[in-house]
């Protein structure tokens, strides 16, 4: 059976866009993560509505995730600009 490996891309844009992080490996260095963890639990875990992580880790990961996307996510959902 073939897994196709999911695009880190929409969350850097994401990541970009909330916090000026240049990447998922800069935003898991600030929050003090270990960059391929966090690179390894996004591909693993985000967009996912099956399940939720089951590790210690990856679930930080993906709560602190939601935690820093979440408004950028609302402000899309809601169609309204970020004003600068």
């Amino acid at each position: 059976m073939r897994y196709s490996i999911p695009s880190t891309e929409p969350v850097s844009r994401l990541l970009r866009r909330a916090g000026g992080w240049r990447g998922i490996s800069d935003w898991a260095r600030d929050r003090g993560f270990r960059p391929d963890t966090a690179l390894l639990v996004i591909r693993r875990w985000y967009g996912r509505t099956d399940r939720r992580p089951h590790g210690g880790i990856s679930r930080q990961i993906m709560a602190q995730l939601e935690h820093d996307i979440a408004p950028v996510v609302d402000r899309e959902r809601s169609g309204t600009k970020e004003v600068a």
